[in-house]
């Protein structure tokens, strides 16, 4: 009986010792762990007024710092909470995690995976709510009866069943972004907006009795809409004219037989886009902030630009100018680019350089043209560059890295590609790609179509000139800005890393 008891005992100090290890407290919150860097948000102490959710927490038993990543499961049940801050790194927020609080404004962050069930149910004294990404779990919004306005953006990717139901004083148009795949069963059901607008070229998958009314729909493709299920309920079918910059909405006219807006644009690259049609604005002002100088930055803008007023603003540019290859590591090849008169074409991929810690270009005028999004999965237009070994698409526009059987890179402030994680967020304003590895080379093996985590990049045009003084060419082309020729005067687009090339009458080593 005596070792019956010790055993007990001895279990009990050990369960009590796992919890210990588990979770801990940090005034007003207490956390659990779920895996060696992160932890939830499990219970609070807050009772009402604002909230405040950390990005980082130290636990004070062992002086360790975890990543906050998520709001857990009834956290704030019931509580008269009044505003909450949600920080950039929440990757999820539970079921019932805000159920029947007093919030009045929410904006949910882009790094938001999942907004689970009933999330936010019931809570009637929220008005607007901001949703930048993620999937939105079914009854998530559900009842919230004085919610006027919801904002979806580029980035949200379903919409759960009911997920909106009786929120009835939703007003104005209610807009689908393009990354949207599916609405649930009855999501907006006694939602009584009557002007519906769909950014997805491919319509999303629709429950029944999405909407509670079908009058107004604007959509990309009119054929396909009126023959996809559910959506051919519309009585009202239209092609969509907007643009979209963010969240923001702007009405497209007509003016000398094109597309025109006349409305100031102004944006950074911090924000996506979106429009099925090329079209000109009258003022358009893009800003980026560089944070180093002297280092090759990713550059993918939706207007055409003079190298001169790229250089005016204090930035090189270089184009994209072929493959090299070194056996199995490739490289993308970019040319700088001399010619001032040349332009950097919208939606292509280029690496810029900043000779100022602080960049920012403004264009005006009435030829600033902004150019159409077409492609269905990556909503931007895009450039393929093949070798024999690889096929390099770039894109550049926002996109999500999940759902995709390609794998997805970008520039690091190395000056590699780097390959994203698997849920990453890929910025707009600057290009990304995917690679195709061709299984019928040499140098194929599973582990290099797998295991590949980066992809050089180098810039020909940075280096000085090794030894040719004068050299002549028969080719009309000769003069292309960023065109590369052999020694042998011949113009090449694969190049290999280590042998040398002319380029704008100058001689460089590949490297």
């Amino acid at each position: 009986m005596k070792k019956l008891v010790f055993t007990f005992i001895a279990l009990m100090c050990c369960m009590v010792t796992n919890a210990q290890n588990i979770e801990f407290t940090v005034d007003p919150y207490t956390y659990y762990i779920r895996s060696e860097n992160t932890v939830e948000i499990h219970s609070t102490s807050i009772s009402s007024g604002r909230a405040e959710i950390p990005t980082t927490v130290k636990n004070p038993n062992d002086g360790k710092i975890y990543n906050v990543t998520r709001i857990g499961d009834a956290c704030f049940l019931n509580k008269g909470i009044t505003s909450v801050t949600i920080p950039e790194g929440i990757t999820s927020i539970g079921q019932s995690a805000f159920y029947r609080c007093q919030i009045t404004d929410l904006v949910i962050p882009s790094t938001v995976k999942s907004i689970e069930r009933q999330a936010f149910e019931y809570c009637s004294d929220l008005t607007s709510v901001t949703i930048k990404s993620g999937s939105i779990g079914k009854e998530a919004f559900s009842g919230c009866s004085n919610l006027t306005s919801i904002s979806l953006q580029e980035g949200v990717t379903s919409i759960g069943e009911q997920a909106f139901i009786e929120c009835k004083k939703i007003a104005g148009d209610l807009v689908i972004p393009s990354t949207v795949t599916s609405i649930g069963k009855e999501a907006f059901y006694f939602v009584a907006v009557n002007t519906i607008k769909v950014f997805a070229l491919v319509p999303p998958e629709l429950g029944d009795g999405a909407f509670y009314q079908y009058y107004n729909l604007y959509a990309p493709d009119v054929e396909k809409y009126k023959v996809c299920d559910g959506w051919k309920n519309f009585q009202n079918i239209k092609l969509l004219t907007d643009f979209r910059l963010g969240d923001q909405m702007y009405a497209l006219g007509e003016k000398d037989g094109g597309r025109y807006l006349d409305q100031e644009l102004t944006f950074n690259d911090k924000v996506s886009y979106m429009s099925y049609f090329d079209f000109t604005a009258n003022k358009l002002t893009y800003s980026r902030t560089f944070k180093a100088t002297g280092v090759w930055q990713a550059w993918f803008v939706p207007f055409d630009v003079k190298v001169s007023d790229m250089n005016a603003a204090g930035m090189e540019v270089a184009e994209i100018a072929g493959v090299l290859m070194d056996e199995k590591e490739p490289y993308i090849a970019f040319a700088k680019m001399t010619n001032t008169d040349a332009i950097v074409k919208a939606n292509t991929p280029y690496v810029v350089k900043a000779t100022e810690s602080s960049v920012s270009m403004t264009l005006t005028g009435p030829d600033i043209r902004i150019r159409k999004s077409t492609d269905a999965e990556l909503e931007t237009q895009r450039l393929t560059v093949q070798s024999s070994y690889n096929t390099f698409t770039f894109g550049g526009n926002y996109h999500p890295t999940n759902g995709y059987e390609n794998k997805w890179y970008a520039l690091n402030t190395s000056g590699v590609f780097q390959k994203m994680g698997k849920d990453a967020n890929l910025a707009p304003q600057r290009f990304w790609m995917t690679i195709a590895t061709r299984t019928d080379t040499p140098y194929y093996t599973e582990e290099f179509a797998t295991a590949k985590a980066f992809i050089g990049m180098t810039v020909l045009g940075d280096d000085e000139t090794t030894g040719i003084t004068s050299y002549e060419n028969d080719n009309e082309n000769e003069n292309d800005n960023g065109v590369i020729y052999n020694l042998n005067g011949q113009r090449v687009t694969s190049i290999q890393k280590g042998q040398v090339y002319i380029m704008n009458g100058k001689k460089y080593l590949a490297r």
